[in-house]
């Protein structure tokens, strides 16, 4: 009787210690927000009421505060929707919403970018050169499969072990490429992501590697959509899309452009806009930074972007939901897609163990706004 007992009482502290560990982190962050707007405009008493009386059965009183917070962040930022009730705080966010829609187990694994070539082979993504895997490298075998079970089956996605100096005199070859780490927890906001010239020599790499101490994958540079590289060339402008999956529905909460500024990618999003997802038009103001509305994108070449509508969003609507469709275990996943040079939809990345709720709640509406259900549900389910 003692020893389950004891064990119980042991989770429950172990629970309860990295809640408030986390809530910490996540007031922090919320000060930090609140410091970057030296010059906040109040929640207006309406709004701060609605707001009110949607979370106050859901939350405890002392976190109403935060979550205020969040609301008048969003207000003061985002110009298309500056108020609603359903505005999500991270801590609700990511300490009760994401562990009710996303079996948190599978996450990091399937996040992974060096199991991308296996999970969504039939779809438009960069060419894999050569990767590192649990310290061996690996390449995509192309050669007739020997077992007579491979045979019938059409193009079977084999890998074969290769030396490091393999390795390198292959990635040499390869150049332009680009390296990046490959596990979620190590390619926040485009860490790590360098790009390979040819004028890299054999030295030169094998002291790079050493700075990647795990995984990571070397694929072919992107060429991307004339469209996005007019936005900002010297980086990866990605379309960040928002799918929720719950009781056998299937929809598209959210979808935001990211365009960068310095380096190769736009993990994160340096400037933000927000799409309209009948029409596929960009919003009318940008979110830069943590928060800034801006007029205008300062790098990119011409304002024709503010009345074009984004190329093949249709189509990347569509591959976002067949592709949701190989990973049920995920209720919410933020999807990057960038466009190549032929505006086909290219995959990019998943998120599903981080999909931020700040970045399309910024430049567009609540993501539950529709689904007022599910965030009632997971209140409960946390209790």
């Amino acid at each position: 009787m003692l020893k389950p007992l004891a064990k119980s009482l042991y989770k429950r502290a172990k629970s309860a210690y990295h809640t408030h560990q986390a809530m910490k982190y996540f007031d922090q962050k919320t000060q930090n927000y609140l410091a970057i707007h030296k010059h906040l405009s109040p929640l207006p008493e309406p709004a701060k009421q609605e707001a009110l009386a949607f979370w106050q059965p859901l939350l405890p009183k002392h976190r109403l505060r935060h979550t205020l917070s969040w609301h008048t962040i969003i207000y003061n930022s985002n110009r298309f929707c500056p108020s609603h009730p359903a505005y999500l705080d991270n801590a609700f966010y990511y300490l009760t919403l994401l562990p009710y829609l996303n079996t948190q187990g599978y996450a990091k694994a399937l996040a992974d970018k060096n199991y991308y070539d296996a999970l969504f082979s039939t779809y438009n993504r960069p060419s894999t050169i050569a990767r590192r895997i649990n310290g061996s490298y690996y390449v995509l075998d192309s050669s007739k499969p020997k077992s007579s079970a491979l045979e019938s089956t059409p193009n079977p996605l084999r890998h074969k072990i290769i030396s490091q100096a393999d390795f390198i005199q292959l990635v040499r070859s390869s150049t332009p490429c680009v390296i990046k780490p490959t596990r979620a927890s190590e390619t926040g906001s485009g860490s790590n992501i360098r790009l390979l010239e040819s004028s890299l020599d054999k030295d030169e790499l094998e002291s790079l590697l050493r700075h990647y101490p795990s995984d990571f994958i070397v694929q072919d540079k992107i060429a991307q959509s004339p469209f996005l590289s007019a936005l900002n060339p010297t980086s990866i402008n990605t379309i960040r899309i928002v799918s929720l999956l719950y009781e056998g529905s299937f929809s598209i909460v959210s979808a935001t452009l990211l365009v960068g500024e310095d380096g190769l990618t736009s993990n994160g999003g340096h400037f933000r806009i927000g799409i309209d997802m009948d029409s596929g038009l960009l919003r009318d103001f940008i979110i830069r930074g943590k928060g800034e509305p801006i007029a205008a994108l300062p790098n990119a070449k011409d304002l024709s972007y503010k009345s074009t509508p984004i190329p093949s969003f249709d189509k990347l609507l569509a591959m976002t939901r067949d592709m949701h469709s190989l990973l049920p275990h995920f209720g919410l996943i933020g999807w990057d897609f960038t466009l190549d040079s032929t505006n086909k939809p290219l995959f990019i990345e998943i998120n599903p163990d981080v999909p931020s709720c700040e970045i399309p709640e910024q430049t567009n509406s609540p993501l539950f706004k529709d689904h007022l259900h599910i965030i009632k549900r997971a209140a409960a389910h946390s209790i």
